[in-house]
């Protein structure tokens, strides 16, 4: 790829400069020992080829070609003499060096930005866009703004104009300088202006126009330098400091997600902390390179949340780990690459001993931008089910394997009878050849239409076969699909992102090679029904209370909680029956499903008064059903 051409208009008046008392012309102000163009070069941070525009007036005035030169050497710099109509026609005035196919970046002369540039570039690199704009969260009209799909692809740019929050920083990334040139021409020629002038970002409507694609980079923080007031907020709140500090007080919440971890070190805390940060970002957390510079670390090193003297003093404990979301691309590296940062390469360290994931917080940009949620959640399953103010009613299909698609259908029609409102295959089904999918679907399905039913069918296999059985469940009018953890915990956000009319139903079943607590390393299963509601679980197999499987009672509500509070509805499942129905009311509530596999089946009635003995249960209108059903297994105050 040719060397990218960054270009740099600085040609503008200052007048609310030159208002307020300063002298020397706006690129010129010292900011932090510098002048301000030095500062925003510097910021810029990437190797490419540098043209600026600039006043004629100030290149004579004050020696300006030495001053560039001595920041960028090899720069080009084309000079103006007065005003134009506005950014875009003076970036023009720069055709002669970017009127090519190299990459095209144009930032503003007067800002700060918190981001990475490398991680930018690789960004752009990888979705092969024809266009990028950074981005920050905004609301007010001195900005531009853009909208966005739900893919993060640009629909439309607006100049000082509030249409999305996603207001542009002031940076714009074109693939082709060519194009660039051929679209704000063609802006200019068809007179499209905002207040009378033609500015840079309207530019992409253009591109879009021309079929073209372009992403946003949401940064963190931009801060301004553009007026005194402005450059005075900047001074006080950002230093450029040379050191790093790896243990901190605090950081900004909406750069990092923040991990929380109960750790032992055969030496001391603070040294598995540093272990952990360093090793799982940037590198060997023993040995630093002649690569490994102070910008990368400040960029992409992990951060503890401590105090340094205090960790020294302990061998084990509670610690935070701050991991920088500039090393993640959220839409192609995912959940997967989530979890490989959190739980990964620190199990290798022979000080660590011991690693417990117990709490994941991610910023809310990150949760709202990248993550949808539950499709339907509780509130639309119920909906969905006419069922409210109790317990939803789950069956599970027994054998688990090795009956017809007719004996299938049988076995569904006695508990749709008996009155379940949600039916989930075992997750050993999958697609036997005895039961395949393609054929047991459409016979279920055209038999629970319009009864208010949901019939969750397991599609357990490799990520791109998951996908694919995904879109043949809907293509075959099927309403919900049944994933077991072991397809890949990111399969869920991939089956959620296709925006399929299916509830999606999360099965835990081996979550314990994970989560059990008596693990020297594991993963509290709080923290996966979190990111399962954040991936867009509509149901998931939360624990279960007094069956056969009995969860700690403090700690099953708190999963609850946990699940609720995203949307999700817990399943508890592990030994339900009849008579533990109003013990579980009294100690969690009415807001889950009852899972019932053995206790519909194994009724000595068979499944039909199986059925029918939760649904009395469940509704507190008991009948010979329900009493067999305690007859046999009993009843739990």
């Amino acid at each position: 790829m040719s060397k990218m051409n960054i270009l740099i208009p600085m040609a503008g008046a200052g007048s609310r400069f030159r208002n307020a008392g300063y002298e020397l012309p706006k690129p010129l102000i010292d900011v932090d020992g510098v002048p301000m163009i030095q500062r925003v070069v510097e910021n810029i941070g990437l190797d490419g080829n540098y043209i600026f525009i600039v006043q004629k007036e100030h290149y004579e005035k004050y020696e300006l070609e030495s001053l560039l030169k001595s920041i960028k050497p090899d720069c080009n710099i084309v000079v103006v003499d007065g005003l134009t109509e506005g950014a875009a026609c003076t970036t023009l005035l720069a055709k002669d060096f970017i009127n090519v196919e190299a990459p095209l970046l144009i930032a503003n002369s007067d800002q700060w930005v918190d981001w990475s540039p490398s991680h930018f570039i690789d960004y752009v690199n990888r979705h092969s866009v024809d266009g990028a704009m950074l981005t920050f969260v905004g609301d007010s009209d001195k900005f531009s703004y853009a909208k966005i799909d739900k893919d993060n692809f640009v629909t439309e740019v607006a100049e000082k104009r509030v249409i999305s929050n996603h207001a542009t920083v002031g940076i714009y990334y074109w693939r082709s300088g060519q194009e660039y040139v051929e679209c704000a021409e063609e802006m200019i020629s068809r007179n499209i202006r905002y207040n009378n002038e033609f500015y840079v970002c309207p530019v992409y409507n253009v591109l879009f126009e021309r079929q073209g694609k372009a992403l946003i980079y949401p940064v963190p923080r931009m801060l301004g330098m553009g007026t005194p007031e402005e450059l005075d907020y900047f001074l006080e709140k950002t230093r450029i400091d040379a050191s790093v500090k790896i243990f901190r007080r605090r950081v900004d919440i909406d750069k990092y997600i923040l991990c929380e971890y109960e750790l032992g070190s055969k030496t001391t805390l603070r040294d598995a902390a540093w272990a952990l940060a360093i090793g799982q970002s940037v590198g060997n957390p023993n040995v630093r390179n002649q690569w490994e510079t102070n910008e990368l670390f400040e960029n992409h090193s992990c951060l503890v949340l401590g105090d340094e003297a205090e960790l020294k003093e302990k061998s084990e404990g509670r610690v935070t780990i701050a991991f920088p979301i500039a090393n993640t691309d959220f839409v192609k590296d995912g959940v997967a690459h989530l979890l490989c940062q959190f739980m990964g390469g620190q199990m290798d360290i022979d000080i660590v001993h011991k690693c417990h994931l117990l709490n994941v917080k991610y910023p809310k940009h990150v949760e709202d931008t990248y993550f949808k949620g539950p499709k339907y959640g509780i509130n639309g399953i119920r909906d969905f089910m006419d069922c409210h103010d109790k317990p939803v009613f789950g069956g599970i299909v027994k054998p688990k394997i090795g009956v017809s698609s007719d004996t299938l259908l049988e076995m569904v029609k006695e508990m749709v009878e008996g009155g379940v409102n949600f039916i989930k295959e075992d997750e050993i089904m999958a697609n036997p050849a005895c039961c395949p999918m393609e054929e047991r679907v459409p016979k279920i399905m055209e038999y629970i239409k319009d009864k208010g039913v949901i019939y969750s069918v397991c599609i357990n296999g490799d990520p791109l076969h998951v996908l694919e059985k995904a879109k043949k469940v809907a293509e075959l009018g099927g309403n919900s699909v049944h994933i077991n953890f072991w397809s890949g915990m990111g399969v869920y956000k991939s089956i959620r992102d296709l925006d399929l009319p299916l509830f999606i139903h999360f099965q835990k079943s081996g979550d314990k090679v994970l989560t059990n607590k008596l693990h020297d390393y594991h993963i509290s299963w709080d923290v996966i029904c979190d990111l399962a509601g954040l991936m867009g679980a509509d149901f998931i197999h939360a624990g279960m209370w007094g069956g056969y499987l009995s969860d700690n009672e403090a700690d099953l509500r708190k999963t609850l909680d946990i699940l609720r509070a995203r949307g999700v509805m817990p399943a508890l499942s592990c030994g339900m029956h009849p008579g533990l129905i109003e013990a579980i009311k009294k100690r969690f509530g009415v807001d889950y499903m009852a899972n019932v596999g053995g206790a519909i089946h194994g009724h000595p009635g068979g499944s039909l008064a199986g059925a029918r003995a939760m649904r009395q249960s469940i509704d507190n209108d008991f009948g010979e059903e329900y009493h067999a059903a305690i007859q046999k297994w009993g009843i739990t105050e």
